[in-house]
């Protein structure tokens, strides 16, 4: 079966400055080409003291009250759209044939401890979701063997159809039961499933 979830995020800050490391010139004046003087280009065109920087001043033209150090960017935040929140979910795994029976008992174990937990809760509950429960799984036979290729839009049709009250193995279907139940489908490695032009 399979199953991926991935999420990264990466904030860079660089910081940079420079000197001549020998001080400001004798004379005070500016100190262009020094670098040059002893065999090496010159790398400070500036037109003020090496200090400059270091009491509010600028460098390359940027200046320091450009914001440094580096600002924190806004978080992204997850909204409630405009569907009804499930408050008490109960998720119910659907496993097809062939799959491997130690891997769906690990699955079931795992799926009813985070569902059971308190990192669960505090992640959800400002959503409106106050807890959840992992139902008994259903394991398919092989006449619900899946294809190759597969769409989305398949699959919404496969499950509304085992919905019908035809299929005792998926429990009572009337709509207040439906209201809080989320199915979990695990699809075999061997079906790729296409979301719009995104394959999985």
């Amino acid at each position: 079966m399979t199953a991926a979830l991935g999420v990264l995020f990466v904030l860079g800050v660089m910081g940079c400055g420079s000197s001549n490391g020998g001080g400001p010139p004798a004379d005070g004046g500016t100190d262009a080409g020094t670098l040059a003087d002893a065999g090496g280009p010159a790398t400070d065109s500036g037109s003020g003291a090496d200090g400059a920087n270091v009491d509010g001043g600028s460098e390359a033209g940027v200046s320091d009250a450009a914001g440094f150090p580096a600002f924190m960017p806004a978080m992204p935040q997850v909204q409630k759209g405009t569907l009804a929140v499930i408050a008490n979910p109960v998720v119910v795994p659907v496993y097809f044939s062939g799959e491997d029976a130690a891997l769906e008992s690990q699955v079931d174990t795992f799926l009813a401890g985070w569902l059971g937990s308190q990192t669960f809760t505090d992640s959800v509950k400002e959503y409106g979701v106050m807890s959840a429960t992992a139902g008994t799984h259903i394991q398919l036979d092989n006449t619900d063997t899946p294809p190759a290729m597969l769409t989305s839009t398949q699959i919404e049709t496969w499950l509304q159809g085992k919905l019908d009250g035809n299929s005792p193995a998926w429990g009572p279907v009337d709509p207040l039961t439906l209201a809080s139940k989320i199915f979990v489908l695990y699809y075999p490695e061997t079906t790729t499933i296409t979301y719009g032009s995104v394959h999985s």
